[in-house]
């Protein structure tokens, strides 16, 4: 007996370096494909279940294989036209900024997830990464669902925040005023933190750009009071910004784990200048070395990236953190 031979169209793909997924369809459901080093997961979801289709807002910094390939390739021409006079320097670090700025903002304002619910389960498509594709998605299944389970009432498709709705007895007017003052005062100070933090680095950007091109350092303490400001910041955030934003919060432990790191990178660059010289070097000797200065270029870009970073998700506003969905 022939074997039926059923046609697939792909919907949509996305390959990182160590993970993947992909879309299919043929006439009667969607194959999620989800990939991850060797491993291989496939699920069926046919027309005939689905329930609903949520496409809701969502900040998504990972980006593709091919986008990592592309940005080098920019990044080794712009280095190549700068080497060779072709191209100023200014210029080439306004294009550089400008690429980051672009994945900055399609990850932060131009993301989202998309989920398809049956009666019995949840599948995230972790291909669908943004807003047109999923549109696309949507205006190739809809008639698909429709032939398979008839007409479907208006607003099938939603489109909400990631965490579940609960209904509620309506508050009172002094209940709501309360909320929005309780809501203000929080906003006020989850955007204090941010800012101070956003600010210390970006200040810790200019003195060290500033003290590396002197030839006399500035005194120790000043960089010893920045950092404890930098982490003091960095710990704020985290408090204020506790099941309210998950993104700030990230960021809070990124800039603690990078200001120590920042710290035991000098210690060890001076164990190793020391034991190049077989000598303890003084602090005149260490500050020419090539080592220190690689190392102050880096944590210059370290802070300048954090410090955008920071201020895009302050301006950007909350992101809640996912709550798991049970089904019984």
């Amino acid at each position: 007996m022939p074997r039926e031979i059923r046609a697939y169209r792909k919907l949509s793909s996305w390959q990182g370096f160590f993970a993947g997924a992909a879309l299919f369809r043929d006439e009667h459901c969607l194959i999620s494909v989800r990939s991850s080093g060797f491993e291989e997961h496939v699920k069926r979801l046919y027309f005939k279940d689905i329930q609903a289709i949520v496409v809701s807002k969502s900040r998504r910094f990972v980006v593709s294989r091919r986008v990592i390939v592309g940005a080098l390739l920019i990044l080794v021409a712009l280095s190549v036209a700068s080497r060779y006079s072709l191209l100023p320097a200014i210029v080439r670090l306004a294009l550089e900024l400008a690429l980051v700025l672009a994945w900055l903002y399609i990850s932060i304002a131009a993301s989202c997830r998309c989920r398809v619910y049956t009666a019995v389960s949840q599948e995230e498509l972790s291909s669908v990464r943004r807003p047109w594709n999923a549109r696309k998605l949507l205006a190739e299944l809809t008639p698909l669902i429709e032939a398979a389970q008839g007409s479907l009432p208006a607003g099938w498709q939603e489109s909400i925040v990631d965490h579940p709705i609960v209904l509620a007895k309506a508050p009172t007017k002094a209940d709501l005023e309360a909320i929005s003052a309780e809501g203000a005062e929080s906003r006020s100070g989850r955007l204090i933190a941010s800012g101070a933090l956003v600010a210390s680095l970006l200040l810790d950007v200019v003195l060290t750009s500033w003290d590396l091109q002197r030839t006399q350092p500035m005194p120790d303490w000043i960089g010893s009071a920045l950092a404890l400001v930098e982490g003091a910041a960095a710990v704020w955030v985290l408090i204020q910004n506790r099941g309210i934003d998950i993104s700030l919060q990230r960021l809070g432990a990124v800039v603690l784990i990078f200001l120590g790191l920042s710290f035991y990178g000098q210690v060890g660059i001076a164990a190793i200048a020391a034991a190049q010289a077989k000598r303890a070097l003084q602090g005149a000797e260490l500050r020419s070395s090539p080592a220190r200065r690689t190392y102050l270029e880096i944590y210059i870009g370290g802070c300048l990236i954090l410090g955008i970073l920071g201020a895009f998700l302050t301006l950007a506003g909350p992101t809640p953190q996912r709550q798991r969905v049970l089904v019984d």
